[in-house]
């Protein structure tokens, strides 16, 4: 119990800070936005939605979860993040492992928002990768292998890297270096997510898939840095 409650206070600098601007819709979620554009205007509505509405936050959840394919996806490693008091420390998003979070007025709110934007970006994103493999006459087995792809795709572009170092830390250590390195998953991730095109010889059915959407979000950020250069701010390259 101890050893929660600092975990608590460690984090909560942390989740105060991307707490008050939404920061999930233009971080986590950028590199799926512009190979997924419909997906991602979805996901945003409904962040926005979710902030103000816990009731509409439920629903959310209740059609992903409820949905023939979920269960499918999270068998192939799709992550679901969760919140409120009682979700495990390495269960929730990097900006908001504290429990105490949730118990501050408009910081909670800012939780909701969050957490159900980056679930139904992930969501909406491999259940449509999943239903275009199912055109493709694979075999169950052959779209169930290259659905391992789609759910690192799917976790790594939305910050939900690899753990430091290969998967093999304690909850406890994760949370004492998410307060230290501010967000240690959300790191590898950009790294991890950057390799795909290289290993995907091991999922062919949705190697274009995810060589286009980096080349989009790559063209997309540089146009963006360009035109903000050109627009006279201060741009590190």
């Amino acid at each position: 119990a101890v050893w929660d409650e600092f975990i608590a206070a460690w984090n909560l600098p942390r989740a105060l800070k991307a707490s008050f601007d939404l920061s999930a819709t233009a971080r986590q979620g950028a590199m799926l936005a512009p190979g997924n554009l419909g997906a991602y205007k979805a996901s945003v509505v409904a962040e926005l939605k979710a902030f103000r509405s816990e009731t509409y936050a439920a629903k959310v959840w209740d059609d992903i979860y409820l949905h023939p394919n979920f269960e499918r996806l999270t068998n192939a490693g799709v992550r679901f993040t969760e919140r409120g008091v009682m979700a495990p420390l390495v269960a929730r998003e990097e900006g908001f492992m504290s429990r105490w979070a949730g118990r501050i007025p408009g910081v909670k709110d800012f939780e909701r928002a969050y957490v159900t934007m980056l679930n139904k970006l992930r969501f909406d994103v491999a259940n449509k990768m999943l239903e275009d493999l199912l055109t493709k006459g694979l075999t169950e087995a052959e779209v169930d292998r290259q659905l391992r792809g789609v759910a690192d795709f799917v976790n790594w572009a939305t910050g939900r890297g690899p753990r430091i170092p290969g998967g093999g830390l304690s909850q406890g250590v994760q949370a004492v270096l998410n307060g230290v390195m501010f967000s240690p998953r959300f790191m590898t991730s950009r790294f991890a997510t950057l390799t795909l095109p290289i290993t995907a010889y091991r999922n062919p059915a949705i190697r274009v898939k995810l060589a286009a959407d980096l080349v989009k979000w790559v063209g997309t950020v540089g146009i963006v840095v360009g035109l903000a250069k050109m627009a006279g701010a201060r741009v590190e390259t």
